[in-house]
């Protein structure tokens, strides 16, 4: 890296700031912590990413821990309308999981895996 003179994009940190709108009830806890299955696709756990742009957030439950480390930090959104990052956001998930070749699936990107193992259609 050093090299060729590559920096590791590293996320901001910010302020904790505590969600000021109307607060709903909590879901129900479905899995009581019990993370284990006996086959693929029967329990799938995520979070929420906030993304702040300059006209207003944009919320995302993704199954990727790595996508705005990869992809939202290493942008400059500040001219950037929320379709026009939805769009961006829907086309980077696409080539994620349809293009991108992993070589711990056998170099092949997530889809072709999946496929390969008759989970996906």
């Amino acid at each position: 890296m050093k090299q060729e003179s590559l920096v590791a994009a590293v996320p901001r940190r910010r302020r904790y700031g505590s969600y000021m709108g109307e607060i709903g009830p909590a879901p129900e806890n479905l899995l009581q912590r019990d993370f284990s299955a006996t086959a693929p696709n029967q329990k799938w756990l995520t979070d929420i990413s906030e993304f702040q742009l300059p006209e207003g957030k944009v919320y995302l439950s993704p199954m990727i821990g790595r996508l705005k480390t990869e992809w939202f930090y290493a942008r400059d959104w500040r001219a950037t309308t929320i379709k026009q990052f939805t769009q961006a956001l829907d086309a980077y998930i696409r080539w994620y999981n349809e293009q991108r070749i992993k070589i711990s699936l056998g170099a092949r990107s997530p889809v072709e895996y999946r496929r390969a193992l008759g989970i996906a259609a």
